[in-house]
């Protein structure tokens, strides 16, 4: 704020240095009376006369006369306190007075049917020269101006940013989205679920990857039973007929493919050995390649690879909604670092205020001591001095909430003291564009997108619940080679050869599952178009209500800091009419208070502005 917001002395306090003091009942009996002018009765209005007649009816707030004045208050020695002030010429004692008894009356009472000063002023500088209401998207550069200059004042009431004390986390309006974007603990869980649905897509797409086995089986057969001999005369029971051993190594390699079907090759080779046989052993090999396809149901590339598409989509949305987070911690970051400096600033105009409560109950106790004023004067200047107390540790409260919900958006322990720099709340307006901003919003917000792959998801659903009612019809074929020798070498010729081929035929009848299934597929697919939609309105209230944000804290900082400037100037001529005697203190703490008042609303309105721009710029996933 400036200077002269401060209670500083001003000129109506010097003034009081240089008034004659009412006069005691023994000076009035030694003193010839007097004939009283215009300059006598504008020094010391409010002092009473006794008369040995009737008594004078005092004017109003009058303080009686019922004891000498104290020592030091005779007109002549300033008063306690105040022996700094510098005395003033008789030349701006009557600029003074003319100042007080023209200006004064033409601020206070304006022309008959007139509208109050201030919003005569507030009216000549929101049209422009036509007489036509700007628009107010744009502000004009005497508001801007206005605005600027009163926060500028509350911020340069605070001492020199010193570096932060070893406890306290010091962080900028970047830092802090960064610190917010590393370690808010909500955005940490949405990333481990996008990095764990990201893994599903390769497990998913194994399903094509080529299945390799081998087998090693070994057996040995004895048969004991009847032998016969010579031409079955001779009969032996309980002899070893037949002794077989077999050993069989196996491999083959299967795999799916995005058909919906499966090709496999598989080879074995056999050694047997017989005791007694002519020849004794005997080798067998073979390798047979299998493909089943199915050509109705289950025969498409969408089917097939549908476990990888849903992989797919799962992950997008999950990334969609990880960048919806993105954003929204950055606005929760801003919204809750904009709010940390408001509490600041807030208690920085409620000492302010407090230290202007005591320099007016200063300067009220010297008045009434004076018998200039009343002690109403002084109790309220410290009722308000009350209030301002009240508003302070209101301040303070708030300020530590501040504090807690910017630990908890950052992801710092709770209760984390932070110092923040209160250069971040600017006021930097920008003209409205809607419709842009709505379609920006349309194009580029996660919502929107991870929307989107929900309905494709559940399209592909469909697709694949209308080709469960198709019947099953498989196509099967194989082809292999195999030969039988004495040897190895003899075997491993491959000269025999064998294939097969068919067709296998299925239906249930009624296919109710199937179209159970796609009934539901359908009802899905339709909810989530509506859902679609519904988000694209989501946005677009979100957007156009980040849009009246800005718009109503635009058009309320006006009217502040018209206010405040008003009320600056208010308090000037209060604080010399209430040291001139001419007034009491009420119209002082009725400006103190607009003032106080004025300044927290205006912060406000600024904080709402500049969390209403994180707003929208989380709601059209971009910079303005």
């Amino acid at each position: 704020m400036r200077s002269r917001s401060r209670l500083v002395p001003p000129l109506g306090v010097l003034l009081l240095s240089q008034l004659p003091l009412p006069p005691t009942p023994d000076s009035m009996a030694s003193e010839p009376p007097r004939v009283a002018t215009d300059d006598s009765r504008r020094a010391a209005p409010a002092a009473p006369v006794r008369t040995s007649g009737p008594q004078v009816k005092r004017a109003p707030f009058e303080q009686p006369v019922t004891a000498p004045a104290p020592a030091g208050l005779d007109g002549k020695i300033p008063l306690e306190g105040q022996s700094a002030f510098a005395a003033i010429t008789a030349a701006e004692k009557e600029v003074t007075r003319r100042w007080r008894d023209t200006v004064l009356p033409k601020l206070g009472q304006p022309a008959a049917g007139a509208a109050p000063l201030g919003e005569r002023m507030y009216a000549y500088l929101t049209k422009n020269p036509e007489g036509r209401g700007r628009n107010h998207t744009v502000i004009s550069e005497e508001d801007l101006g206005r605005i600027k200059r009163v926060l500028d004042d509350i911020r340069r009431k605070r001492l020199p940013g010193a570096p932060a004390p070893p406890e306290k986390l010091s962080l900028a309006l970047e830092e802090a989205v960064e610190l917010g974007l590393e370690k808010n603990l909500p955005l940490q869980i949405t990333r481990l679920n996008e990095d764990a649905l990201e893994t599903e897509i390769a497990r998913a797409k194994a399903i094509f990857h080529p299945l390799v086995g081998a087998s090693l089986t070994a057996s040995r057969r004895k048969e004991v039973g009847i032998e016969r001999l010579n031409d079955d005369r001779i009969i032996l029971d309980g002899r070893r007929i037949s002794d077989t051993s077999i050993r069989t190594p196996a491999a083959f390699i299967s795999e799916n493919i995005p058909t919906g079907g499966n090709i496999g090759v598989e080879g074995f080779f056999r050694r047997t050995d017989t005791a007694g046989e002519r020849p004794p052993r005997e080798f067998v090999s073979n390798y047979t390649v299998r493909i089943l396809q199915p050509l109705l149901r289950g025969g498409r590339i969408y089917v097939a690879t549908r476990p990888i598409k849903d992989a797919e989509y799962d992950w997008r949305i999950a990334a969609a909604q990880l960048q919806a987070d993105i954003l929204t911690v950055m606005a929760l970051t801003k919204a809750a670092y904009y709010n940390a400096i408001l509490a600041d600033l807030i208690i920085d105009v409620a000492q302010d205020a407090l230290a202007r409560d005591e320099a007016l109950i200063e300067a009220s106790n010297a008045l009434f001591k004076a018998r200039l004023v009343t002690k109403r004067d002084v109790y309220s200047a410290e009722i308000i001095r009350a209030q301002d107390a009240e508003t302070l540790a209101r301040a303070e409260g708030n300020r530590q909430l501040a504090q807690n919900a910017l630990s908890d958006v950052l992801g710092v322990p709770i209760g984390t003291e932070t110092q923040v720099r209160h250069e971040a709340i600017d006021f930097q307006p920008i003209p409205s564009d809607l419709e842009t901003w709505i379609a920006l919003a349309n194009e580029r917000r996660p919502e929107i997108m991870a929307a989107d792959e929900a309905l494709k998801k559940s399209w592909l659903n469909v697709r694949v619940a209308q080709n469960g009612l198709l019947p099953n019809v498989d196509l099967t074929a194989a082809y292999g080679r195999a030969q039988t020798g004495t040897t190895v070498g003899r075997a491993l010729d491959f000269r025999g050869d064998e294939w097969a081929a068919g067709l296998l035929f299925s239906y249930p009848l009624g296919n109710v599952a199937a179209r159970s299934l796609l009934s539901r597929a359908r009802i899905e697919h339709t909810r989530f178009e509506t859902q679609l939609a519904q988000t694209k309105r989501l946005v677009e209230l979100q957007v156009r209500t980040a849009e009246i944000r800005l718009r109503t804290s635009l058009e309320r900082m006006k009217p502040l800091a018209v206010s405040v400037e008003q009320a600056e100037g208010k308090l000037e001529i209060a604080r010399a009419r209430f040291a001139l005697g001419q007034a009491t203190n009420k119209d002082v703490t009725d400006a103190q208070e607009d003032i106080r008042d004025g300044e927290i609303d205006l912060l406000r309105s600024i904080v709402d502005y500049d969390i209403g721009l994180a707003e929208l710029e989380a709601s059209i996933a971009g910079q303005i």
